[in-house]
């Protein structure tokens, strides 16, 4: 029988000057953070930069704790040096070399999807089933099915756009990745941590910009699992405009 999963991922990054890494990710059945300090460096303090409607009790952002310990290990590295890094989960490892904002990214999206803010909460189920490394086409796929798999759990999967949340929430992730990086603008030695950010607000606005293209790349794949008859109403948004423009051409 499935039980609520706790995720374990040790991450190990081989820095250009040798020097090896590890960062250490554990999850509650919650999908969060087991060590989340509840103080950290003066950059974490959320006195001049706060996402608007923050309902965090305090002064400390829980985003920004959460990457500290990428922040202090890669803030003084240039964003394009090529380093090697493995993450290591129960069952398989994953390999890469890539350039380190890429493999800092990999890290801070798990971490701050996990750290407990509000407005980064729609990731966490992503966040207990992380794929490392992942790219914007897996990111863009796997956040669509975790927002059908809450509008499920929600009981609104019929809604209209089911995919609306996403788009939001995507939005909510950009404005978490600014008010952050503009904390760190001052800290950093170099741009590898800051880019990090950088790397992962692509994915947000890649993500926001690609999920129609990437859902309509996918949904020949998709047609091959036969649903059977179903009852009106049950469609998505997506399919819904897709009808509409076929219609509109047919006239």
């Amino acid at each position: 029988m499935f039980q609520a999963r706790k995720l374990r991922v040790t991450y190990r990054v081989e820095k250009p000057d040798g020097e090896v890494v590890a960062f250490a990710i554990r999850l509650d059945e919650q999908g969060l953070l087991e060590d989340l300090p509840a103080e950290g460096p003066a950059w974490t303090q959320m006195n001049a930069e706060r996402c608007a409607n923050c309902t965090v009790e305090g002064g400390v952002c829980r985003a920004a704790l959460a990457i500290v310990p990428v922040v202090e290990a890669f803030g003084d590295i240039d964003s394009l040096e090529q380093v090697r890094a493995r993450a290591f989960l129960p069952g398989y490892t994953a390999e890469v070399t890539a350039p380190i904002s890429h493999v800092a990214s990999s890290i801070m999206g798990l971490c701050m999807a996990a750290s407990g803010c509000p407005r980064l909460a729609p990731f966490r189920g992503m966040a207990v089933f992380h794929q490392p490394f992942a790219t914007l086409e897996e990111t863009v796929i796997r956040a669509a099915g975790f927002t059908l798999l809450g509008r499920w759990a929600h009981g609104t999967l019929a809604d209209q756009d089911p995919f609306a949340p996403l788009i939001a929430a995507w939005q909510q992730l950009e404005e978490v990745n600014l008010h952050i990086s503009r904390s760190l603008r001052d800290h950093c030695a170099a741009d590898a941590a800051l880019n990090g950010l950088v790397y992962l607000d692509m994915f947000a606005k890649g993500g926001g910009f690609g999920l129609e293209s990437a859902l309509a790349a996918l949904r020949p794949t998709l047609l091959a699992w036969d649903l059977g008859p179903q009852p009106p109403g049950n469609g998505s948004g997506v399919a819904e405009r897709e009808a509409t423009a076929v219609a509109g051409d047919a006239c």
